[in-house]
């Protein structure tokens, strides 16, 4: 038997059962959004173009991944953070720049889900567990004796409140596009800014 023919196999599939299994979480999250947590698994399957077996093969428990979808959701986001591409390094060599640019371009991928999150004013909890996850990511010069380097201080928590809403207007008025994200994230480092200086209204 030719080994390395073998685990060349056995690593390809193991990719596609990774890839199947993005593909499936990302349109559960969508579906779960988008119909108030009622996911029929034909849609699913019609949606990713995967058999309903293939999806069964990977989730048994339909409710159970819904429920499991948000945590999928913030894994992949933790990653991006983690890793972020080569090409996002070379351009945009500052880090706090790039961190908000890392979160732009996770929300574009997931749009569909996003845009509805960024209209509704009362339905934010995940941009706001995103931009909280992210907060002690940025590199900060913090004055002596700041009570900001937490999220859970008045002013880290008000500042993560100002970010979501400045997302939230970037989500709204350009739909997710990266494209036009430069003006939007001015404001998000000038937040950040204020922060330090203690400049928070």
């Amino acid at each position: 038997m030719d080994t390395t023919k073998h685990i060349q196999t056995e690593n390809n599939h193991n990719q596609a059962f990774k890839d199947n299994e993005r593909t499936i979480q990302k349109e559960f999250i969508k579906r779960n959004f988008l119909r108030d947590g009622y996911v029929s698994v034909k849609e699913i399957a019609k949606e990713t173009g995967l058999a309903r077996q293939t999806i069964y093969n990977h989730h048994s428990d339909i409710a159970d991944t819904i429920n499991q979808s948000e945590d999928f959701l913030f894994g992949e986001f933790d990653s991006a953070q983690d890793n972020p591409e080569e090409r996002i390094i070379k351009t945009i060599p500052d880090h706090n720049r790039r961190t908000f640019y890392i979160i732009m371009i996770f929300m574009r991928e997931y749009k569909e889900v996003f845009e509805i999150i960024c209209t509704d004013i009362n339905n934010r909890g995940l941009l706001y567990r995103m931009v909280r996850e992210a907060y002690p990511r940025l590199q900060i010069k913090w004055p002596r004796g700041s009570q900001a380097k937490e999220v859970s201080g008045e002013k880290g928590s008000m500042s993560v409140a100002m970010m979501v809403e400045v997302l939230s207007r970037w989500g709204i008025e350009t739909k997710c596009d990266v494209g036009k994200a430069e003006h939007y994230i001015n404001r998000l480092l000038d937040i950040v800014d204020m922060l330090v200086k203690n400049k928070l209204p």
